[in-house]
């Protein structure tokens, strides 16, 4: 029942008590207090499949609308190993993370000093992520 809910893109019952797994596609304009970010791998994100400078560009704008679900906690992650199917993958970080590890750095640095000011840095990294040039 579940599965066939999420395939035909029913709209499920939440509970306080529930956990919401999406795409960063499906994220757009849904908001949570704390998000996980996982799989910020190159060949993720971006995808090996983007190419050119436009299709760079659409992950990084993704990669934004994930990022920017979280009102209060923000947890990225990424995996040094991937098992697919019997064969063990290195993988390496995605390299959009040098980005959002800035962004950190600025709040957290932000927040010990005025709430106020932990807003306007989160509003400033992002745009940071949205104003980030795409390298060729």
């Amino acid at each position: 029942m579940y599965l066939e809910q999420t395939l035909s893109q029913d709209i499920l019952p939440t509970t306080s008590e529930a956990v919401d797994l999406l795409s960063f596609h499906r994220a757009k304009g849904l908001e949570w207090a704390v998000v996980f970010v996982v799989g910020l791998e190159d060949g993720f994100v971006p995808i090996s499949h983007a190419k050119n400078r436009s299709m760079l560009a659409e992950e990084q704008r993704l990669l934004y609308v994930a990022l920017s679900r979280a009102s209060e906690e923000l947890h990225c992650s990424w995996a040094r190993q991937r098992t697919f199917g019997k064969k063990s993958l290195s993988r390496e970080p995605s390299p959009y993370l040098v980005a959002i590890n800035e962004a950190q750095r600025v709040l957290l640095k932000e927040q010990e000093v005025d709430p106020e000011l932990a807003r306007h840095a989160i509003a400033q990294s992002r745009s940071m992520l949205r104003a980030k040039p795409v390298q060729s």
